[in-house]
């Protein structure tokens, strides 16, 4: 059996020697109220949004939530650390961060006034009560405890409990370029209680219809708040409500770390209602930070209905960087097409015939191809054909 030892020691040397994969369960309310759940989802959601922004590799909320769906798990009730273990090896995670938030409320006739960090102009409120959060950050692999972090204030400083225990898990796991902890908060510590308790409320909706109610609360409750902007612009993108989206879009920071997949939803969005200016803007905004094949593709679209002769460059550089698409087949013949290139475009619609057989569109223009059939004025079968992408994940 000295074989088989040899492979679970390989195998664990292997994995220890990657880069730690974290997951972040809610953490537990021991409070007597369960309408303060939203306070364990907000510090876990908090620390893992950070892990996320410093390139961390951490489980996503809905990798997390697929994960207790397949092991047949309540998605919104007391979980043992047990079931969160099986949760984290279920994901392919090895470091598991869970913790607990107790909540005291104050006194009836002693609240104490509170001025909210980072709101230099506020006045003084009541507070509501005492907040403390404890973070316990396991290493599943041995297993063992890593670390525990403790961060309390009134309520009202959530963002702040919150900002500095991130921070301070983020110290643990090492990640590159962590600023002091003054600058981490920058930015962090400035969002309205009110509305991030509707942006919690809405992520752990079962509904669409409750998601959209909670989100947009907590939109109108904290302008500056782009997370609910972030969700709402994507809910109605996905349902084809192009002017919809761009309006909770367009305003969404450049420092937001989903600001790149924003401005691809604008220019998907725009280009939808021929506002063609503006989708290239956005795409070249993209490709300038991230130079996926979509991209390329994309702005190339956008400067092909504007009559831009960068076009055909940029249909280039998307299929040279990914000759397995069809689509970029296709839409590189149907700009040869146009050209008048008849054999040069039915090379490349036989080409996107053989990743995508039976497509009607690559079929038809072939034909046309084979008769050196070229445009005709007013030929609507042949008009606005050219294909977008969607996003890379790179840029999720």
């Amino acid at each position: 059996m000295r074989w088989l030892g040899l492979v679970f020691l390989l195998a664990f040397l292997t994995r220890a020697g990657c880069a730690e994969t974290w997951l972040v369960a809610p953490f537990s309310n021991r409070s007597t109220d369960p309408q303060l759940d939203w306070l364990g989802e907000s510090a876990a959601e908090t620390i893992r949004e950070s892990l996320a922004d410093f390139k961390a590799p951490v489980v996503s909320r809905e990798q997390r939530l697929d994960a207790m769906k397949r092991l047949s798990m309540p998605l919104y009730s007391a979980v043992s650390l047990a079931t969160w273990i099986k949760v984290t090896e279920k994901t392919g995670a090895d470091r598991l961060i869970h913790g607990e938030v107790h909540f005291t409320p104050a006194p009836e006739a002693a609240h104490p006034p509170v001025t909210v960090a980072g709101k230099a102009d506020s006045e003084p409120v009541p507070s509501r009560g005492t907040l403390r959060v404890v973070a316990r950050v396991m290493d599943i692999l041995r297993p063992a405890q890593l670390g525990e972090f403790v961060e309390s204030g009134p309520l009202e400083e959530l963002p702040s409990i919150q900002a500095n225990l991130a921070w301070r898990i983020l110290q643990l796991a090492k990640v590159a370029q962590l600023p002091v902890r003054r600058e981490f908060r920058k930015g962090r510590v400035t969002v309205k209680v009110p509305a991030l308790e509707s942006y919690m409320r809405g992520l752990a909706a079962s509904t669409p219809e409750a998601q959209h109610r909670y989100f947009t609360q907590a939109a109108r409750l904290d302008p500056t708040f782009s997370h609910p902007r972030y969700y709402l612009g994507k809910m109605h993108f996905k349902a084809d409500n192009y002017r919809e989206a761009v309006t909770w879009l367009a305003d969404i920071a450049r420092e937001a770390p989903y600001y790149l997949e924003v401005q691809f939803m604008v220019g998907l969005s725009q280009f939808e209602l021929s506002e063609f200016e503006s989708s290239r803007r956005a795409f070249e905004e993209v490709v300038a930070k991230s130079p996926t094949p979509e991209a390329w593709n994309n702005l190339a679209a956008a400067q092909a209905r504007l009559g831009i002769g960068d076009a055909f460059d940029n249909f280039r550089k998307a299929l040279e960087a990914r000759p397995s698409d069809p689509d970029f087949h296709f839409n590189m013949g149907y700009m040869l097409w146009k050209r008048g290139e008849f054999a040069a475009a039915a090379e490349r619609f036989r080409a996107s015939l053989d990743r995508l057989p039976g497509d009607e569109d690559s079929l038809y223009l072939l034909g046309r191809c084979l008769k050196s059939s070229g445009t005709r004025p007013g030929d609507i079968r042949t008009e606005g054909l050219l294909r977008l992408k969607e996003p890379a994940e790179e840029i999720k």
